[in-house]
C-alpha cells in the first residue's frame, strides 16, 4: 500500500517541483551570468540585465587579440544557437559566424571559467532566449 501511495504522490511532487522550478532555475542562471562577469561585455535586455559601462575594454589573459567588435545583446541568442553550441563557444571550442558571413568567424573572447555544472545551466538558459 505504501508503494501505491508513493507512486500516486510522485506526479504531484514532480508537478509542484516543475511549476516552482523554472523561476528558481532562471534566477540561478541569471546569477551565474552576472557572477561570471558576462555583463562586462553583454546585456540581456529581455531579462533586465544591462551591460556594465566600459566593461568590454577590460583585458583578460584568455582574451583573443582579434579585431574589436561590439558584443551583442543576448536577448535572442537561442534563435540561432542551441545549448550545445553555446557551451562549446564559451569553452572556445566552436567558432561563431556573425550574420552568416563564413569569412568572418570568431571564438568567444574569454573562456568560461566557472564549473561545468554552471556552464551547462548557463548554456541552457541562453539557448532558451528566443
Amino acid at each position: 500500500m505504501s508503494q501505491i501511495k508513493s507512486f500516486l504522490l510522485l506526479p504531484l511532487f514532480l508537478g509542484l517541483f516543475l511549476l516552482g522550478g523554472p523561476s528558481n532555475v532562471s534566477a540561478q542562471q541569471k546569477e551565474i551570468f552576472v557572477d561570471s562577469k558576462c555583463t562586462k561585455c553583454h546585456s540581456i535586455t529581455a531579462a533586465g540585465i544591462e551591460k556594465k559601462k566600459g566593461g568590454s575594454e577590460d583585458e583578460d589573459e584568455d582574451a583573443d587579440d582579434g579585431e574589436k567588435t561590439e558584443p551583442p545583446d543576448l536577448s535572442h541568442v537561442g534563435k540561432d544557437h542551441d545549448a550545445a553550441f553555446i557551451e562549446a563557444f564559451l569553452k572556445k571550442k566552436a567558432n561563431h559566424v556573425p550574420h552568416g558571413d563564413a569569412k568572418s568567424t570568431a571564438k568567444h573572447k574569454v573562456k568560461f571559467k566557472g564549473s561545468d555544472e554552471d556552464l551547462v545551466k548557463l548554456s541552457a538558459w541562453l539557448a532558451a532566449m528566443k
